[in-house]
């Protein structure tokens, strides 16, 4: 009974440290750039299209991102 309860309370302190250290993201100052080299033209209604449809979601929704 005594060892588990040890267990226990190793466990609880490992997560309240791991807890207790996470900080929250800070905000860039300036803006992530990224970009795309693709095979084909943006508009190939394949994957070249699937792809830079996706970059254009990841603007739009992150903060903070720009494509080239």
């Amino acid at each position: 009974m005594m060892r588990s309860a040890k267990t226990l309370i190793t466990l609880l302190g490992f997560a309240l440290a791991a807890l207790f250290t996470c900080q929250p993201t800070l905000a860039a100052d300036k803006p992530f750039t990224f970009g795309l080299l693709m095979v084909g033209p943006a508009n190939d209604h394949g994957w070249s299209q699937a792809h830079f449809e996706a970059a254009k979601e990841i603007e739009k929704k992150v903060p903070g991102t720009k494509m080239i």
